[in-house]
C-alpha cells in the first residue's frame, strides 16, 4: 500500500488522505539521527536530521546503490526521477 506524507498530499493531491506528517517525523528525530520512511509521492526511502538540525530526504540511487541526501526544501515530486537519471 502506498504511503504519502501530509506535505506531499497538501501540495499535490488536495483532499486526499495522508499517512504521516513530516513535521512530526522530523520533530521526533534528534540531531544526527535518521529513520527509514517511504513517501511514494516524493520517492524518498528515509529522512535525516543532521547535526546542525537541517532536514534531508534520503533517496536510493539505483545506478550506484548509494544513498543521496536531498535538502528538505529542495525536494519535489520530480526529485526521485532526477536522482535515478543522475542529475
Amino acid at each position: 500500500m502506498a504511503e504519502f506524507s501530509k506535505q506531499y498530499v497538501e501540495h499535490n493531491m488536495p483532499g486526499w488522505d495522508w499517512d504521516f506528517d513530516l513535521d512530526v517525523e522530523f520533530g521526533n528525530l534528534e540531531p544526527g539521527e535518521h529513520i527509514s520512511l517511504i513517501c511514494e509521492g516524493y520517492g524518498f526511502v528515509g529522512i535525516e536530521k543532521q547535526l546542525d538540525g537541517s532536514k534531508f530526504f534520503l533517496y536510493l540511487d539505483r545506478n550506484t546503490d548509494q544513498i543521496v541526501e536531498v535538502p528538505y526544501e529542495l525536494a519535489n515530486e520530480n526529485t526521485y526521477k532526477h536522482v535515478q537519471e543522475g542529475k
